[in-house]
C-alpha cells in the first residue's frame, strides 16, 4: 500500500506473493501498476516465499544468520537467482526484443495484425528503455519463474530466444524444499548434480569411495534412490503430458510449455500461453489434462500415485 496500491489489490497480491501463486487482480498482472517500488517489494517477498521456512525460523527465533551460508540448498537457490538475472540482463542489453515479424507470426490463439505487433513491441521497448527498468524487470522475471510464482511485469515472451529457453528450463527448478514454491525443488537438483559429480569421479578414480554428502551429512542409498526416481518420474510425466497436449494444441511450443508451467505451478508459459495470454482458449480435454498436471506438480507425484494405487487402500 505504500506504493499506492489499493488495499484490496495489496491484500490479494500479498497472499499471492507469499504463496508463490502469482494470481493478480489485474489482467496485465503486476505490469498494470507500472511501479518500480511495487515490483521490488514483490521481488523481495517472492525470494522469501521460495526460501525454506526452516531458515526463516532459524533467523527470526534463533538469530542464526549463519544458516544462510551453511545451507547448501539455499546457496544453490541464491546462485541460480543471481545467474539467471545476470544472463537475462546481458542478453536483453545485447540482443533486445524479437522482431515485428516474429511477434506477428509467433503462435497466438488470435493472430496479431502488423499494427498490433508494432504497438506491442513499442510498449515492451518502453518497459525496458532505461537501464534501471531493464535490470529490475530481468530480476523480477528470473525470480518469478524460479520461485514458480508466475507474476508478469513485461511480456518476456518477446525477449531473446536464449532468455525464453532459460526461463523454460528454470520452470523445472522451483524454490527450496519447505517453501511455498512448486517445481522439482532445489534440494533434488542439488542431489542430482552431486550424483553426476560422484559418478564422474568414480569413473576416473575407480578404487576410491565417494560418499554423497549434503551439508556434511551423508545420504544413504534409499534417499538418493527416492530423489532420482522422483526426478525420472517428473521428466517422464512431463514428456507424456507434452505429447498429449501436442495432439490437442496446434503449436508445439505452446503445448510443451503449458505442461511445464502447469506441473511447476507457474502459470504463464510461451507462445499461446505466454505472459499476456490466457488458457481460456484451450479445448476442454486440454484443460482436464493440465488440471492433472497441476495436481501432480502441486501435491507431489508420489502422493498422487500412492493415493490412486489400489495397494494403498488395503488395511
Amino acid at each position: 500500500m505504500a506504493g499506492d496500491m489499493p488495499f484490496f489489490d495489496a491484500l490479494c497480491h500479498s497472499f499471492s506473493t507469499m504463496a508463490t501463486g502469482g494470481f493478480s487482480t489485474r489482467n496485465a498482472s503486476v505490469a498494470s501498476f507500472d511501479s518500480a517500488y511495487i515490483e521490488w517489494v514483490i521481488i523481495a517477498f517472492m525470494i522469501l516465499g521460495g526460501t525454506n521456512f526452516f531458515i526463516h525460523y532459524r533467523i527470526i527465533f534463533r538469530n542464526d544468520w549463519k544458516t544462510l551460508k551453511n545451507n547448501r540448498e539455499f546457496r544453490l537457490y541464491a546462485a541460480v537467482l543471481v545467474a539467471a538475472s545476470a544472463l537475462c540482463v546481458i542478453f536483453l542489453m545485447t540482443q533486445g526484443l524479437q522482431s515485428q515479424d516474429w511477434a506477428q507470426n509467433n503462435f497466438k490463439y488470435q493472430t496479431m495484425s502488423a499494427e498490433d505487433a508494432a504497438a506491442r513491441i513499442a510498449v515492451e521497448k518502453e518497459r525496458i528503455a532505461e537501464p534501471g527498468d531493464l535490470i529490475r524487470r530481468s530480476i523480477f522475471h528470473a525470480v518469478s519463474i524460479v520461485t514458480t510464482t508466475g507474476f508478469v511485469a513485461a511480456d518476456w515472451n518477446m525477449w531473446p530466444d536464449f532468455t525464453r529457453t532459460m526461463f523454460f528450463v528454470l520452470m523445472f527448478f522451483g524454490g527450496c524444499a519447505g517453501s511455498t514454491s512448486g517445481g522439482i525443488k532445489m534440494i533434488r537438483i542439488l542431489v542430482l548434480l552431486k550424483v553426476i559429480t560422484n559418478q564422474l569421479r568414480t569413473m576416473v578414480q575407480t578404487r576410491r569411495v565417494h560418499p554423497l554428502k549434503i551439508g556434511g551429512s551423508v545420504l544413504n542409498e534409499s534417499q538418493v534412490s527416492s530423489i532420482l526416481t522422483f526426478f525420472v518420474l517428473y521428466i517422464f510425466l512431463f514428456a507424456a503430458f507434452s505429447a498429449v497436449m501436442a495432439a490437442i494444441i496446434p503449436d508445439f511450443t505452446t503445448a510443451v510449455t503449458s505442461v511445464a508451467a502447469a506441473m511447476g505451478g507457474i502459470g504463464p508459459g510461451l507462445a499461446g500461453v505466454g505472459a499476456f495470454e490466457t488458457y481460456g482458449w484451450i479445448p476442454i480435454h486440454g484443460k482436464w489434462t493440465l488440471i492433472v498436471c497441476m495436481l501432480l506438480g502441486r501435491l507431489e507425484i508420489y502422493t498422487v500415485l500412492i493415493a490412486f494405487s489400489p495397494a494403498s487402500w488395503r488395511k
